[in-house]
């Protein structure tokens, strides 16, 4: 090819904007002469590595626009240790058909069952297929509507969330709901019934929703709008994420049938975080999931309230974890607190939060708005608390 048609072609593809096109048509018009290409293969191959190319791209502009925690793919997933699910079923699920078919995905079971690692690879495989995303745990998901319904723009922020073929709703049932909480989460699963998909994991049964949205009515409506068309998974079996770990079970769930005493764990979870500088912020962030599960079962039972301190004193250690682990927590913290009566519990609450949300950002926001709802409609002493953590 003369330097002339080179420099022809060059001006052609920035003419397109096909810098993938361009790089490649030399070597492939090298390859069509060898083998003796039809004119029409050879122009099929220039277009389509600049398709691919663009895809790709694309596909990572989705992906981050998802806002995953991290980066999981159905190929990765371990289904020798989660046996409680097909491969088939999951193979079928990467299709997409569910999406097409404005279908949801429901992922039901314990701690550490692959039930994120499940939402978040068919929510990058749907990016990958050219399907925007949106993930967020429930937690999240309340505080941004009910920002939007504080601002009086429920109804267009539900209207923009529909027009997002899938919303990933991670973690329903870790933290209870006020009945506010519960009609936003019902208002985003009935506006997107049969118009849109939702994949929604928790790791409670169905049966116990009505407890976690604090209205069984509620819970009716939602469970029934979101299982009409649904693939409902399952899972069981002891957490992946502890495998090979002297932890015991996340959360700390069957804590005294283990020969490990709770003291014991305590001290392990205690010392992984006082070494969070060799973790990884993959676990770091499993660290605090951990540790939350933690405080949410052991400020629930009386006599275990005691570890409430430990728990929250190793989570609040975790202040160099990523900016949005931290924000997340500071959120679970606060609606933690917001659940309790005694001014002790409220204390240890904050004040992990208050080592958590940093000096500037979204979580001090918020942590600083729940420090003036204190001051101006708390008890005397928790107006005092909330001036001493605003002060500190």
């Amino acid at each position: 090819m003369t330097a002339a048609k080179t420099s022809e072609l060059s001006h052609l593809f920035r003419a397109l904007k096909a810098p993938a096109a361009a790089g490649a048509a030399p070597k492939l018009a090298e390859r069509a002469r060898d083998e003796q290409w039809s004119y029409e293969r050879y122009l099929e191959a220039v277009l389509s590595t600049e398709v691919g190319a663009r895809e790709s791209h694309g596909g990572e502009a989705r992906i981050k626009a998802a806002r995953f925690p991290a980066r999981k793919t159905l190929e990765e997933f371990d289904f020798t240790f989660q046996r409680s699910v097909k491969r088939q079923v999951i193979e079928h699920l990467g299709q997409l058909d569910f999406l097409h078919g404005k279908e949801n995905v429901v992922l039901l079971g314990p701690p550490g069952t692959g039930k994120t690692h499940l939402a978040i690879a068919l929510g990058i495989r749907a990016c990958l297929a050219g399907q925007r995303v949106q993930f967020a745990t429930a937690t999240e998901w309340v505080a941004r509507l009910g920002e939007a319904k504080r601002t009086g723009e429920l109804e267009d922020e539900l209207a923009r969330l529909a027009r997002i073929p899938l919303v990933v709703v991670d973690e329903v049932g870790y933290i209870p709901f006020d009945p506010e909480a519960a009609n936003l989460m019902f208002s985003l699963v009935s506006a997107r019934y049969e118009r849109a998909s939702l994949i929604v994991t928790s790791n409670k049964a169905f049966s116990a929703w009505g407890e976690i949205f604090g209205d069984d009515v509620v819970a009716a409506a939602m469970i029934d709008r979101l299982v009409h068309h649904a693939e409902i998974l399952a899972l069981k079996g002891d957490s992946y994420r502890l495998q090979g770990r002297e932890l015991g079970p996340p959360s700390f769930a069957g804590v005294g049938e283990k020969a490990q005493s709770i003291e014991q764990q305590l001290d392990q979870v205690q010392l992984l975080a006082d070494e969070q500088e060799k973790l990884k912020p993959s676990e770091r962030r499993q660290l605090g999931r951990i540790l939350l599960e933690g405080i949410q079962r052991v400020i629930s039972n009386q006599p275990q309230q005691q570890h409430v301190p430990h728990l929250a004193g190793a989570l609040a250690k975790l202040n160099k974890a990523e900016t949005d682990d931290r924000r997340m927590w500071v959120t679970e913290l606060i609606v933690l607190e917001r659940q309790q009566g005694d001014l002790g519990l409220k204390e240890q609450l904050l004040s992990a939060a208050n080592s958590l949300a940093g000096p500037r950002g979204k979580a001090r926001d918020e942590l600083s708005d729940r420090l003036h709802e204190l001051t101006k409609d708390g008890t005397a002493e928790e107006r005092e608390l909330a001036l001493r953590l605003g002060q500190a």
